[in-house]
């Protein structure tokens, strides 16, 4: 089942929503009650890579006293500005696709949705098991054809070219109306979201660290430890596979092991441990930053006490034909440890890893 990312919950100051419960669609306004229920996006941009045929958008409820509405909920949305593609229900153009909650780890719900033109309405209703969803996603369909891959039909993104694209690809995704049982129940004043497809010929994609080579390994330890315990307890023997993945404004260092755990939802069905160091990223000229934080286990009995922030100043370059990101690494610092005093600092760089795409 696709996973609903939880949404980090914003403070925001809200103006007294007017309507009705049997008026017609209203703009989302504020409110400014301290019993508002507030429903938001997750976030006001984003984006994922030319290759994927589906993206999720949250849309959830801010921190709430009580219980949630037990009414239901209407949304209208629109969705418009579409560059590099088209709006519409067939396989190649910009629809919503479904519409989904969580109802447990395992399970999710569907809440029904209509579409007509790149408009339309969606309806969140109370689940009998769970109540009104704290939170639901949007999942868009981008364009796709569906091919035969041994003897099985997949489906196959249209967008995924081999160039660099100039032009930008995306959408808005605008919430334009909201209607309740419950009139304390307002929209949050960002209504739009903007939708960026990552040009994978850029440093936006998934790359592979190829780690055949005990040292290359060693030196990916070196660089990434002081930011990471469990990196630093790391053998060689106990590492299956290394990516970097350049996500939309974040990067993941993935570190999947050789260990193995049981799928929780899916009974016989098992996948690699995984180590993960998360950062925001900034790529531009051939100059990257990457920011994010760690904890500082406590050797007394190895829970958190402390959680530091960390700037990670790197170069790189993508080379289209090979297909391979070379990234070299200057300086690594956190709030302890800066200037001087930094774990390591080099104008000319420390470490340089050559990873090849995915």
């Amino acid at each position: 089942m696709k996973s609903i990312y939880k949404i980090a919950y914003l403070l925001i100051s809200v103006g007294l929503l007017s309507a009705c419960v049997d008026q017609d669609f209203v703009e989302p306004q504020d409110g400014d009650s301290e019993s508002l229920y507030t429903l938001a996006l997750d976030t006001d941009e984003g984006g994922t890579y030319e290759s994927e045929t589906d993206y999720g958008l949250e849309i959830a409820f801010l921190d709430y006293l009580g219980d949630l509405p037990s009414e239901s909920i209407t949304l209208e949305y629109e969705i418009k500005d579409v560059e590099g593609m088209e709006i519409g229900e067939a396989d190649n153009q910009v629809h919503i696709k479904e519409v989904i909650y969580e109802i447990d780890d395992c399970t999710e719900g569907e809440l029904a949705f209509t579409f007509n033109a790149g408009a339309g309405t969606i309806t969140i209703e109370p689940d009998p098991e769970i109540g009104m969803p704290e939170a639901i996603e949007v999942v868009f369909s981008l364009p796709f054809e569906t091919v035969i891959e041994d003897g099985e039909e997949e489906e196959e993104s249209l967008l995924d070219d081999d160039i660099a694209n100039e032009d930008d690809r995306g959408f808005v995704f605008e919430v334009t109306g909201i209607s309740a049982g419950n009139d304390r129940v307002a929209f949050s004043p960002i209504t739009a979201f903007e939708f960026v497809l990552l040009d994978d010929e850029t440093i936006a994609t998934e790359w592979v660290l190829d780690i055949s080579d005990e040292e290359v390994f060693n030196q990916l330890k070196l660089a990434f430890s002081p930011v990471s315990a469990d990196l630093a307890d790391l053998s060689y023997e106990e590492v299956d596979e290394i990516k970097m993945e350049f996500e939309y404004e974040e990067m993941k260092l993935v570190i999947a092991l050789i260990e193995e755990e049981e799928d929780e939802c899916e009974a016989g069905e098992f996948d690699n441990v995984e180590i993960e160091i998360e950062a925001d990223y900034d790529a531009e000229d051939g100059e990257l930053e990457l920011e994010g934080s760690y904890f500082i286990m406590s050797e007394d009995d190895g829970e958190p006490e402390d959680e530091l922030d960390f700037l990670i100043e790197a170069s790189y370059e993508v080379n289209l034909d090979d297909e391979t990101l070379t990234i070299i690494l200057h300086t690594l610092e956190d709030e302890d440890n800066f200037g001087e005093e930094a774990y390591y600092r080099s104008d000319n760089g420390i470490y340089t890893f050559t990873l090849e795409k995915d």
